[in-house]
């Protein structure tokens, strides 16, 4: 789990044009509240339009690909993922305690994870996906206290991926992620991979006892 994972209620998308992106949120975490219809979901939709001319780029493949590569600018970069990194750092600081606790219809969601888990028998995980901040920053604020919450109450088994880059130097740290937005690139999720690769079996063999 990464960022904001835990607070994002049921979203959807709708890209309009080359340009132009909607997206929205159900208001409450209840599953009543989410659009059963494509009306219902474009009324939520309609609200939250982003309009031709915004900062933000929908690209092809080849365009993503050239973009990366530094080959494709537009004349102002606005990735989708920077601007909820900002929205995330921005609601952080206004406190200086870390949000703990879940809503009462997040723990009722919760829970029926749990309950469908533990019918089906199901060896549940819950992995925490380090940010590039939060590795080369040690003091930064992490949502590790609130994802262990989330995987206690789904009695679920704790991966800490922030082992998987322990080892690195904050300069190899900043070579596995994008220099543009906040995901890491091939090498970073190489990285990623080779340790769980490594955490799977041990955990395998604990859920199966």
């Amino acid at each position: 789990m990464a960022w904001d994972d835990l607070d994002r209620k049921f979203a959807m998308f709708d890209q309009i044009d080359s340009q132009t992106i909607r997206y929205a949120q159900a208001p409450t975490w209840s599953v009543s509240s989410q659009p059963k219809t494509r009306s219902e979901a474009l009324d939520l939709l309609r609200k939250s339009v982003k309009p031709k001319g915004a900062p933000m780029y929908v690209l092809t493949a080849a365009e993503f690909d050239a973009a990366l590569a530094g080959h494709w600018r537009p004349r102002q970069w606005n990735f989708r993922i920077s601007e909820r990194l900002i929205n995330l750092i921005a609601h952080l600081t206004e406190s200086e305690k870390p949000v703990t606790g879940f809503d009462p219809g997040q723990i009722v969601l919760i829970k029926e994870i749990r309950q469908l888990a533990n019918e089906l028998s199901l060896p549940v995980a819950v992995i925490h996906i380090p940010s590039r901040e939060e590795l080369l920053d040690p003091g930064s604020r992490t949502n590790v206290v609130r994802i262990k919450e989330f995987s206690d109450i789904l009695g679920a088994t704790f991966l800490d991926g922030r082992g998987a880059f322990r080892s690195l130097s904050r300069q190899q740290i900043k070579d596995d992620w994008f220099p543009v937005d906040g995901h890491w690139n091939q090498a970073g999720s190489n990285q990623f991979a080779d340790f769980m690769a490594a955490q799977l079996p041990q955990w395998i063999a604990g859920s199966t006892r």
